[in-house]
């Protein structure tokens, strides 16, 4: 026996709340225990005209298989009507979930919702149990002490249903304002400008004391010769006679020797290490200070740039070299490394030339340091056909520490193949883009045809990258980006933050791994990214790990509102072998502009732990933020939780090529609060995805809890709950608001779930949707099971229903059926997405 939707009768073997209603072989008969106001809310159906429900299929009509209902008690301790279904006749007990002690959090929501004190886990505030300077997000506790130059930035979270969100921390740079003086620095570990290097003489004097001179290079002896701009060549080289120039000064020294510059300008190359004398040889050059002792290289001449001259000081050979307390400054290239096969040294210095670049190195197999340096362009504008990089290496290992970049043209730091580069306390500031650069130009010096960029360090095939409290403030398009196979980039301590547009790409990442690169990041702050905050994009082999990460997405001029906190594109189809796309553990994203949290297309795999997307809640935010989208990626995410005015909490849907994706999820949170967002899913899983979702709690979303649609989707799920969709209940029950929806002929196993207070129904199967259902509690629905399927037998496919107090328990209405599409559609209209 089948009663279709246009069937306005009560059918054999069904149920009504309240005063539950029984029919059975032509008896009826009342059964008390009814939930106080059933009977009014069940006329009130009655007199809509909709309280068609449904029947249990055929085989059941008229027989002894019809489902059977008790009085039972459920565990809260309430009366109401449970339905074992099939041959079960105890009424199912109501979910249990996980307590505290289970979770590694320790946070439990939707306990409301659960047996006992027990609920859901939930990972509302990222955190690690480790303290000191790699901690970057915790919860209220805060983030213990910053490291120097660096303070907290903390950003309070609403508590919520009294689950107490609490707070997400981290440590962020001290801002840099305005340009330091002359003689002083913005030092990445203090906060503010410094004194760079040693004080002026006294007196007017041309140089310090000569025990100053001597403690300002401690590991150089031999002879102090001096060098005046008042000396001359022909001179002995000493205090009362010196010489003229620096070169003079360096072939007086001999193999070992400090070279005291007294104040002024030289406009002359130096050269350390090239001379006629034998090698090795141990030389020091210390000025009297930075900003009056100046090594200015001499002016090009006509059609010349700076690629085609010499240095302003070239250091080479075998050879252990100091150059400090100097500016190098002029038209040509700063302080070059070239075959250093000894060690050099950079400390205390000013370096400010307007192109090529501030400190080079090439194929050297020497040890380099640079120590406490600044560097920045005197024409303080982009634009140049020639760039200015502030460190550019090929084959060669240096080490820096304490370096102020600032206003560079093109790449702050641009990495070649065998370089490495060791980092600590580096900051990056105000990338300028330079002009587009001629094909044929574009071998030279690493120069990049496809410009204009500006971008804060490019790491090339082959190069790595290790560094510790690393800033990167004003780019456009891309802050760090890592590319090419070989290349490693490990990051501790990091912030990226305002990066803007290219200008032709219109592309913006604040860290970007491509091309099988490799790149681990931990501690980071990024923010006021225009496109991607984090992104991993193209190649087989390529990586992204990243921990202890907060993402700002912030709306303004140059942040898009389409912004994105983590991006995940074409990587290649996962292998069991290879690869884990992106890791990325103990993450909190905070958006203030409407943006996603992440998107995931074609993205390999991806594995998502501890991760926490906090939207906007402010009336005047224009749009709504997005929780994950994943297409074609085989997506794992463990302990999520997305709050505030969202679009959607997860988004799982094929990929535009037909790839398929797969989802595993776990201890998942969606709870959306602030105003209503209109087609606002929850859990969205469709289109060929094969999922597995465990432990979830989705509450307050405004049409759809969870949703699963399409014809080759497969999902599994158990141990979740379903609350408030829709907030209230419907005035009429075709508003559309369901807990959970199965649509398109998708399939579905459902388990120990809770599906409560849905403004139109707990439960709607339609267009051909498959379900099978055990130990379900379904309470305070308008309908608490809805189908729109032909011969659909309830009691076939529900084990252990309990029911309680829903306005109809079990009907079949013409409901109009949700199309998520609607909200995909609008995703990818969305120009301001890369897909």
């Amino acid at each position: 026996m089948k009663t279709d939707a246009g069937d306005r009768r009560l059918p054999a073997s069904t149920h009504v709340a309240g005063d539950r209603v029984i029919r059975a072989r032509g008896t009826t008969r009342a059964v008390p225990g009814r939930p106080p106001g059933a009977r009014a809310r069940t006329l009130r159906f009655l007199l809509w005209g909709v309280a068609s429900l449904l029947s249990v299929g055929a085989a059941s009509c008229g027989t002894d298989d019809q489902p059977r209902e008790t009085s039972a008690t459920t565990p809260d301790a309430s009366e109401g009507p449970c339905w074992a279904g099939r041959d079960e006749l105890a009424c199912p007990p109501q979910p249990t979930g996980v307590v505290a002690a289970e979770c590694p959090s320790g946070r439990v929501v939707g306990q409301d919702w659960f047996a006992g004190e027990s609920g859901v886990c939930a990972s509302a505030t990222p955190r690690r149990a480790s303290t000191g300077d790699r901690t970057a997000v915790e919860s209220s506790e805060g983030v213990g002490e910053c490291p120097p130059g660096w303070r907290t930035q903390r950003w309070e979270l609403d508590p919520i249903d009294n689950d107490g969100a609490g707070a997400v921390a981290t440590c962020v740079p001290e801002p840099v304002v305005g340009t330091c003086p002359d003689g002083e620095f913005a030092a990445p570990s203090g906060s503010g400008c410094e004194r760079l290097g040693n004080v002026c003489p006294a007196g007017g004097s041309p140089w310090h004391p000569e025990e100053e001179i001597r403690r300002r290079a401690p590991e150089h002896g031999g002879a102090v010769v001096y060098v005046s701009t008042d000396g001359s060549d022909t001179g002995a080289g000493t205090r009362s006679a010196p010489f003229r120039t620096i070169a003079r000064a360096i072939d007086g020294a001999g193999r070992e020797g400090i070279v005291a510059v007294g104040r002024g300008t030289y406009e002359e190359r130096v050269f350390l290490g090239h001379s006629s004398l034998p090698l090795p040889i141990a030389l020091a050059v210390v000025g009297a200070c930075t900003e009056e002792t100046i090594i200015a290289a001499p002016a090009l001449a006509p059609g010349q740039t700076s690629h085609d001259g010499m240095p302003a000081v070239l250091i080479g050979g075998n050879i252990h070299a100091l150059v400090t307390d100097v500016t190098v400054a002029g038209a040509q290239r700063g302080i070059a490394m070239h075959q250093v096969s000894g060690s050099a040294r950079i400390e205390s210095v000013r370096i400010s030339v307007p192109a090529g670049a501030a400190i080079e190195g090439n194929t050297n197999t020497g040890t380099l340091a640079v120590h406490r340096v600044r560097i920045d362009n005197p024409t303080g504008a982009g634009g140049a056909a020639e760039w200015l990089h502030g460190v550019l290496l090929i084959g060669t290992t240096l080490s820096m520490s304490d370096v102020d970049i600032h206003q560079p043209t093109g790449h702050a730091v641009a990495l070649g193949q065998g370089s490495t580069l060791i980092a600590r306390d580096l900051r990056v500031r105000d990338v300028l883009e330079g002009e587009r650069i001629p094909a044929n130009e574009a071998d030279r010096d690493g120069r990049d045809p496809e410009g204009p960029v500006a971008r804060g360090i490019m790491s090339e095939p082959g190069s790595r990258l290790e560094g510790a409290r690393v800033s990167i403030t004003g780019t456009a398009e891309i802050g760090l980006l890592a590319w090419g196979e070989d290349t490693v980039v490990d990051l501790e301590r990091f912030h990226v933050s305002d990066v803007r547009r290219g200008t032709l790409s219109g592309f913006a990442a604040g860290v970007m791994v491509t091309d099988d690169a490799q790149v681990s990041l931990r501690s980071g702050f990024v923010e006021r990214v225009a496109h991607a905050s984090l992104a991993a994009i193209g190649g087989a082999r390529t990586a992204l790990v990243a921990e202890d990460v907060v993402l700002h997405l912030v709306g303004g001029d140059e942040a898009s509102a389409a912004a994105t906190g983590l991006l995940v594109r074409d990587i290649a189809e996962p292998r069991d072998d290879c690869c884990t796309a992106a890791r990325i553990e103990r993450m909190a994203i905070i958006d203030e502009a409407g943006s996603f949290g992440a998107w995931v297309v074609h993205g390999g795999k991806v594995v998502l732990k501890d991760l926490l997307f906090v939207a906007h809640d402010e009336e005047e935010v224009a749009g709504a933020a997005n929780g994950v989208f994943s297409a074609g990626t085989d997506l794992r995410v463990d302990r999520f939780s997305s709050i505030g005015m969202f679009r959607f909490g997860i988004f799982l849907t094929t990929a535009m090529d037909g790839r398929s994706g797969r989802f595993d999820g776990r201890d998942i949170w969606v709870r959306a609060r602030g105003p209503a967002v209109p087609e606002q899913l929850g859990v969205f899983i469709g289109a060929d995805t094969r999922a597995t979702l465990e432990r979830a709690f989705v509450d307050g979303v405004s049409e759809l809890g969870v949703t699963v649609s399409g014809e080759h989707t497969r999902a599994d799920i158990s141990d979740i709950a379903v609350v408030g969709t829709g907030r209230e209940r419907c005035a009429q029950p075709d508003c559309g608001a369901h807990a959970l929806g199965i649509y398109r002929d998708a399939r579905l196993d459902i388990r120990d779930t809770i599906l409560a207070r849905s403004g139109s129904t707990g439960i709607h199967v339609a267009e051909g949707g498959e379900v099978l259902g055990e130990n379900l509690f379904i309470a305070e629905n308008s309908i608490g099971i809805n189908v729109q399927v032909d011969g659909f037998s309830v009691p076939e496919r529900f084990l252990a229903v309990s029911f309680r107090d829903n306005l109809l328990d079990v009907a079949q209405q013409d409901l109009d059926v949700p199309d998520p599409q609607v909200v995909l559609d609008t995703l990818l209209r969305d120009p301001g997405i890369e897909r």
